[in-house]
C-alpha cells in the first residue's frame, strides 16, 4: 500500500507524541541528576518545550517542511538528550589504598556505661517547696550567668522555696545601704557656701556685740573712777557683758574655722566603715535569697526526684540526682598481665548490646592505677561522645553493658583504612571501594555515567572521544566492615578488603553502589601507615 508524502507526513507527526514523550523523560531523569549542568538541563527542557508546541499545533498552520522534519529532528534530540544524559553524573572523588599493617590483636573486655558526672542536689537553706520544674528523665541546662544577672533563655531552676520574708530583709537592708552612701558622700562633698556664708556673718556678729560690749564697760570703768557716778554692781555687770561677748565671739570664729576645714578624715574613715558594713549585710541577704532558688550545677539529666511542691526542706536535704551523658566512660576491668599493653590516647571501638549494629568509637582515657587486690584488675576508662539524637535523647544511658575492644593480643596482620574512608552513621560502618569495569562505547547504553563537556567545536569522531570510542568506566562498590581498632588516622578493620584495594576518602557522603566515579587524587595512606 503506497501513501503520498502528505499521508506520510500526517503518520509521522501522529508518531510524535511517543519520542516526545521519551524527550520528556530523559529531561526529567536529567534535571534529577546529581551534579547535572545547568546548561544541558536547560538546552534540553528547551527543546522538548519547542517539540510538544510543534506537536499541538494545527494542521492548518504547518508548513510543509516543518511537517517533513520534524520526525528527524525529534529522534535527533532523542539521541542528544540520551548522550546528554549519559555524560554527567560522574562524582570526582579522592582514593586511598588498603594497606596491611601488623598490630597487636584486639580483645573485647565487658563494662559498664558510667556518666563522666553524678550530682545530688541539695538545698543550702530550709524553707516550703513553693514550686518544682523537673521530672524524672527531663534534660536540665546549668545556669551559665552569676547568681545576679538574668538565669538565660530558656534556662529553669530546679526548685524555688517560698522567700517573701527574705525578700523584705533584703529591700530594708538595701534602703540602709543608700542611706550609709548619702552620709559618706554629705562628708566628702564638705560645707555649702550658703553654710559657710551663714557661719562667718555668726562670727562677724559676735564681733561686734564683743567690741561694743568692751568699749561700754572701758566708758564705764572710767565714770566710776572719776566721781563715782555708777555703782560697782553696774561696772561688774558691765565688765561680765564683755567678757560673755568675747566667748561668744571666739565661739563663733572657732566654729567658722571648723566648717571651712570641712569634717575629719576620721570621720570620713568611719562613715565608710559604716557603709562598708551594709554593704556586706546586703550581700550575707542576697546570697541567703539567691539559696532559695536552686539550679541544676551542670548539664545532665534527672534522674531521680526527691522532692513535691509543699514539702518542708531542711539545709542538706536532697532535692535530684543529675547525670552527666555527653560524654559517657565505659569502665572496664583488665588484668594486670595486660595493662602494659594500653596506651593513653588511642581509639578504642565499644560495641554496645542494645544497638547491635550501630559502632561507637571512644579513647582510651586513663589507667587507674590501683588494682583490685582479689581480682588483680586494674579500671581502665573509655570515653565516649554522646551527642543527642533526632528526638533529643542520648542513646547511651548510664548502666548499658558495653564491651570494649583493646588491643592487647599477639601482633597479626591487620588491614587498615584512612578514618576518612569509612562511614558511619548507618545500620553499620561502610567503606566505598572503587572498582574498574570492562571497556564500553559511547553510544551504548550506560550502566553509569561518564561525563563530557559540550564544547560544539564540530563533531565529534572516534579520534577525539566521538562514538566509537572505547572507554573503562569506574564505578564504586559498597562494602560493610568492622572496627576492630585504630592507630593515629586509621581504623583496623574487618570485611570484604583486600590489601591495594582503593577505598573513596573524599567525596564519600552521598555515593551509592554502582555509582560512576571520577579518581582525581590518590593519597599515599601505605606511608601514612608506616607499613
Amino acid at each position: 500500500m503506497t501513501r503520498s508524502p502528505r499521508g506520510a507526513s500526517r503518520l509521522l507527526v501522529r508518531c510524535l507524541p511517543w519520542p516526545l514523550l521519551l524527550v520528556r523523560n530523559d529531561c526529567d531523569r536529567l534535571a534529577r541528576a546529581e551534579g547535572a549542568r545547568d546548561f544541558e538541563r536547560g538546552y534540553a527542557m528547551r527543546l522538548y518545550r519547542t517539540f510538544r508546541f510543534s506537536a499541538q499545533t494545527g494542521p492548518a498552520g504547518r508548513r510543509r517542511s516543518i511537517r517533513l522534519s520534524m520526525p528527524i529532528v525529534a529522534l535527533l534530540a532523542i539521541v542528544g538528550v540520551r548522550g546528554a544524559f549519559a555524560q554527567q553524573g560522574e562524582t570526582a572523588v579522592v582514593v586511598a589504598p588498603v594497606v596491611e599493617r601488623s598490630l597487636a590483636g584486639v580483645r573485647e573486655f565487658v563494662g559498664t556505661v558510667v556518666p563522666s558526672r553524678t550530682s545530688t542536689v541539695g538545698s543550702a537553706v530550709e524553707g516550703r517547696v513553693e514550686a518544682v520544674y523537673f521530672e524524672e528523665g527531663d534534660p536540665v541546662v546549668a545556669r551559665k550567668s552569676p547568681p545576679g544577672a538574668g538565669p538565660g533563655e530558656g534556662v529553669r531552676p530546679l526548685v524555688r522555696l517560698l522567700s517573701r520574708t527574705h525578700e523584705l530583709e533584703l529591700a530594708a537592708a538595701r534602703a540602709e545601704l543608700r542611706l550609709r552612701e548619702q552620709e559618706l558622700l554629705e562628708l566628702k562633698n564638705g560645707p555649702r557656701p550658703q553654710e559657710l556664708a551663714q557661719a562667718k556673718a555668726r562670727r562677724e556678729a559676735a564681733r561686734a556685740r564683743w567690741e561694743f560690749a568692751r568699749s561700754r564697760l572701758a566708758r564705764m570703768e572710767t565714770l566710776f573712777r572719776q566721781n563715782r557716778t555708777i555703782s560697782q554692781e553696774e561696772l561688774d555687770e558691765a565688765r561680765s557683758t564683755a567678757i560673755a561677748a568675747e566667748q561668744a565671739f571666739q565661739e563663733a570664729a572657732a566654729a567658722y574655722a571648723l566648717l571651712e576645714a570641712g569634717p575629719r578624715q576620721e570621720r570620713i574613715a568611719q562613715a565608710e566603715a559604716r557603709l562598708e558594713h551594709q554593704r556586706e549585710v546586703v550581700r550575707r541577704l542576697e546570697d541567703i535569697l539567691q539559696k532559695y532558688t536552686i539550679w541544676a550545677p551542670f548539664d545532665g539529666v534527672v534522674v531521680r526526684k526527691q522532692v513535691e511542691v509543699g514539702m518542708w526542706l531542711k539545709s542538706g536535704d536532697p532535692v535530684a540526682e543529675i547525670l552527666d551523658l555527653d560524654p559517657v566512660e565505659v569502665r572496664v576491668f583488665v588484668p594486670e598481665v595486660h595493662v602494659g599493653k594500653l596506651r593513653r590516647g588511642v581509639a578504642v571501638p565499644v560495641h554496645v548490646d542494645a544497638y547491635p549494629e550501630r559502632p561507637f568509637v571512644g579513647t582510651l582515657e586513663r589507667v587507674v592505677p590501683r588494682a583490685d587486690p582479689r581480682t588483680r584488675t586494674f579500671p581502665v576508662r573509655v570515653r565516649l561522645a554522646n551527642p543527642p539524637g533526632e528526638d533529643g535523647a542520648r542513646p547511651l544511658k548510664a548502666g548499658m553493658l558495653a564491651r570494649a575492644a583493646l588491643a592487647v593480643g599477639a601482633p597479626r596482620p591487620t588491614l587498615m583504612v584512612p578514618k576518612d574512608a569509612v562511614v558511619i552513621g548507618g545500620p553499620q560502618p561502610v567503606v566505598f571501594v572503587v572498582e574498574d569495569g570492562s571497556p564500553r562505547r559511547d553510544g551504548d547504553a550506560p550502566t553509569a555515567a561518564v561525563p563530557a563537556r559540550a564544547t560544539g567545536a564540530g563533531r565529534r569522531s572516534p579520534a577525539n572521544g566521538g562514538p566509537g570510542t572505547a572507554r573503562r568506566q569506574t564505578t564504586v562498590r559498597r562494602e560493610a566492615v568492622q572496627i576492630l581498632g585504630a592507630d593515629g588516622e586509621f581504623f583496623a578493620v574487618q570485611g570484604r578488603l583486600a590489601a591495594g584495594d582503593r577505598v573513596v576518602v573524599e567525596g564519600n557522603e552521598r555515593l551509592r553502589p554502582g555509582q560512576a566515579v571520577r579518581v582525581i587524587e590518590t593519597t599515599a595512606s601505605d606511608k601514612a601507615a608506616g607499613s
